[in-house]
C-alpha cells in the first residue's frame, strides 16, 4: 500500500529532477613527432576538437611523445591527416577511452 506509492513517488520525482548528459565517446591519442612537426600536430589536433594533456620529450632525442584526448566522431581520417600534414614524420596511436 503505502510503501509501495511512497517509492513509486520518490522514484518519480527522482526520474522528473533528473537532467541528463550527452557525453562524447572519446580517444586517448598518443602521438610521436619530431620538434620541427609539433606546430603543425597541435593544429590537427586542435581542429579536431581535441586536447592536449601532456607532451613529453624522450631523452637524448629531438622527439616528442605527446597526448591527447580527441571525440571518436572527430577521428575519422586523423591519421591520414597527421601523416599529410607532417609529411609522415609524426605517428598517431588511438586507443578508445570511453
Amino acid at each position: 500500500g503505502s510503501l509501495t506509492s511512497s517509492i513509486h513517488d520518490a522514484c518519480k520525482s527522482a526520474l522528473l529532477e533528473w537532467s541528463p548528459r550527452l557525453m562524447l565517446a572519446m580517444f586517448s591519442c598518443d602521438i610521436q613527432c619530431s620538434t620541427d612537426v609539433l606546430g603543425k600536430v597541435y593544429a590537427v589536433v586542435s581542429k579536431r576538437k581535441g586536447r592536449i594533456v601532456a607532451k613529453e620529450m624522450k631523452e637524448g632525442t629531438s622527439f616528442f611523445t605527446i597526448t591527447a584526448h580527441l571525440p571518436v566522431v572527430e577521428s575519422f581520417g586523423f591519421a591520414d591527416d597527421i601523416w599529410k600534414r607532417t609529411s609522415g614524420a609524426a605517428s598517431p596511436m588511438l586507443v578508445f577511452s570511453g
